[in-house]
């Protein structure tokens, strides 16, 4: 029944992915084009990379100044960053590497390698992992062999990430909800957290929703797939579908549930962050993404703590706001 934050976020894996030069085919050197220019001063070359990545919230302005800090910090490599538009930046990867216009350096989660690397333009890593001193074994072991193709490594790990409760400490603490120290007050399981929620609503103003949750992409999927792997069930087993068990249908109950009882808004889009950030929801999932995003504009993050989790008492990731 049990499964730790641990197993949780494995499935939400985003992977570094290194490609082949944009016109030296399977080359790993970039394009002639952007590789090397005079830097004007000592009379060397600056080698050029351009880098993509997918990162439609504040992980990409951290991202952005990331590349800003490693281009001040020498004059050797200069990195060309470019923050694609979420939606179709798949579609755009995949057409560069047929086109064999791709970045020298993308982003990519694991679950989309199957579909780049047959292009024959994603480079395999080993030699310059060895090159640079780079220890596979200080990753997960999960993180590592999800990257291996044929014995081959195609991408460096970048990040995991858990999807995260975020909640707002003045609508907890009204309705009495709030421990001394801040943490929820809240039986464990399922029953206490729509409990919680029904609390919240008969407590909040009129245009405040207990929960909201974005309804767009794969949030919704996120989290009925937490609910069911916290009953000890899957989605995918022995290579067939498995959606259909009794833990999945559990899943999707609890989630109709909140709808049926007005504890969280349907079809909101990806207007999640905005409803949340402007106190019209109380709680909200999302990942840890968003955090810089309500901190920057709201101040909202305090400290980073841990709550129950909806179907087990083990912890879910879950941070509070003033």
């Amino acid at each position: 029944m049990k499964r730790t934050m641990y197993q949780l976020v494995s499935v939400l894996m985003i992977l570094s992915l290194v490609l082949a030069g944009c016109s030296k085919g399977g080359d790993a050197k970039p394009n002639d084009e952007s590789a090397s220019k005079s830097d004007g001063k000592s009379g060397g070359k600056t080698i050029e990379l351009n880098y993509w990545v997918p990162f439609s919230g504040s992980d990409g302005e951290f991202m952005e100044d990331m590349v800003n800090t490693f281009n001040q910090s020498q004059s050797d490599i200069k990195v060309k960053f470019m923050n694609n538009n979420w939606d179709n930046y798949y579609p755009k990867l995949l057409s560069s590497l047929q086109a064999k216009s791709a970045p020298d350096v993308a982003v990519a989660h694991v679950s989309h390698l199957a579909e780049l690397t047959p292009t024959g333009m994603v480079e395999p890593l080993d030699d310059l992992a060895k090159e640079a001193g780079l220890d596979w074994s200080t990753f997960g072991k999960n993180q590592e062999e999800a990257i291996v193709r044929d014995g081959k490594h195609y991408a460096v790990p970048l990040d995991t990430h858990a999807v995260v409760m975020y909640y707002n400490k003045k609508f907890l603490g009204d309705a009495g909800l709030l421990n001394e120290d801040g943490t929820i007050k809240m039986e464990p399981g399922a029953e206490g957290f729509t409990k919680m929620l029904e609390t919240l609503k008969a407590k909040l103003p009129g245009d405040v929703s207990p929960m909201i949750i974005g309804s767009n992409n794969v949030f919704t999927y996120w989290i009925w797939y937490a609910l069911v792997q916290q009953q000890g069930g899957t989605y995918f087993k022995d290579g067939k579908p498995t959606i259909d068990t009794p833990e999945g249908k559990k899943a999707m109950e609890l989630l109709k549930a909140w709808l049926d009882k007005g504890l969280m808004l349907p079809d909101i889009g990806d207007n999640s962050y905005d409803i949340f950030k402007t106190s019209k929801a109380a709680v909200t999932f999302t990942g840890v993404w968003a955090t810089g995003n309500f901190e920057r504009k709201n101040r909202l993050i305090s400290r980073l703590f841990h709550s129950r989790s909806c179907m087990t008492s083990l912890p879910l990731g879950a941070i509070r706001t003033p």
